[in-house]
């Protein structure tokens, strides 16, 4: 796959993500217990892996404070309910967006190839 289609697609699966990004968002606090006191815990943000092919993912904004002593098991709790509550249901609603984007950058990419 030639560089210049591989970045535009890197580049197109970010900004697909964003509607599971503010749905994720928007489900966070509302879905979790105690959250309404960490709502700064709501907040995501989208990246995208460096490796060949790219990944997309979508995480809480905040990063975890390594000062704080906490144990493995209170993290395990906070991101898999996180996961469970927030993230997995955002991923299905918008699932279908994600693939419509997807394959219209692809088929916008084989029509300019003569495909």
């Amino acid at each position: 796959m030639p560089v210049e289609v591989a970045e535009g697609f890197a580049w197109e699966l970010e900004e697909s993500v964003e509607p599971v990004r503010l749905a994720a968002q928007a489900k966070a606090p509302g879905s979790m217990r105690n959250m309404i006191h960490t709502r700064e815990w709501a907040a995501m943000r989208t990246g995208i892996t460096k490796r060949n092919p790219a990944a997309v993912y979508v995480v809480p904004q905040l990063r975890g404070n390594r000062k704080l002593k906490r144990t493995q098991r209170q993290k395990e709790t906070f991101a898999s309910r996180m996961q469970q509550h927030a993230l997995d249901p955002a991923l299905k609603e918008n699932t279908g967006k994600v693939i419509e984007r997807a394959e219209n950058f692809l088929d916008r990419v084989g029509k300019n190839n003569g495909f």
